[in-house]
């Protein structure tokens, strides 16, 4: 995906995205002593996406269009620069946002394999990466080969746990905090060294809805996971 990581130039199409910023070094933000150790402070200030097209007419051969103020360089800078100039309207598609990931993309088939489906991402007509996706699981990444390949090893992830229990080493697996794995146990008097099925979790959740709703989210991601439904 093209972002501002290596270079603080994009060229796509016939517009240029320049990344900028005014940095100073100050000398008197701590003591003398510090300073003649240390040397000055970096402060880095006025940070700013330059958004430019491609003109003969004009002079230097480009046209300013837009300037993107940042207060923080994180994230997708590149995407973040598109959305907030107001210069590019989020494109019609109907293709689910799971492939898309933002409304700011597009996507459109690019090959079938057997049952995947690969499809290539777009940024302003620009391909970005590919994403492979078979039953409403998706992966994505920078080729359709390993669009493929990485997301044959999550379906097999997700079919080697299908016939696992509901255990402490399961949801760590799936990327829940321990914090959230004690209260949920202490909520419901759960061992959390014991093993459980979909049967157990849903019985115990269902005596009380209102405390099992903070958990919502991890719920669905086991149940999607050991492919069963939960009781809410």
């Amino acid at each position: 995906m093209k972002n501002f990581d290596n270079t603080t130039i994009i060229n796509i199409d016939k517009f240029i995205f320049t990344q900028l910023e005014t940095v100073n070094w100050n000398y008197s933000k701590y003591s003398k002593s510090w300073h003649r150790r240390y040397g000055g402070i970096k402060e880095v200030s006025d940070r700013r996406v330059k958004i430019e097209k491609i003109d003969k007419r004009a002079k230097s051969g480009k046209k300013l269009l837009a300037v993107v103020n940042f207060d923080a360089w994180r994230g997708n800078i590149l995407l973040h620069a598109i959305k907030n100039s107001g210069l590019f309207p989020e494109p019609d598609s109907k293709i689910n946002l799971s492939i898309r990931l933002d409304k700011q993309y597009d996507a459109v088939l690019f090959r079938k394999i057997g049952n995947i489906k690969v499809w290539e991402r777009k940024l302003i007509g620009e391909t970005v990466d590919y994403c492979a996706v078979l039953n409403n699981v998706t992966y994505h990444d920078v080729t359709p080969k390993l669009a493929v390949r990485g997301l044959n090893k999550k379906l097999k992830t997700i079919v080697a746990k299908r016939n696992q229990p509901i255990t402490y080493k399961l949801c760590r697996d799936l990327g829940f905090c321990n914090a959230g794995i004690n209260q949920f146990c202490d909520l419901f008097n759960l061992d959390i060294k014991g093993s459980y099925t979909p049967e157990d979790i849903n019985n115990v959740i269902k005596t009380d809805l209102s405390k099992a709703e903070p958990f919502f989210s991890e719920l669905k991601i086991v149940s999607k996971t050991l492919n069963y439904k939960f009781g809410i």
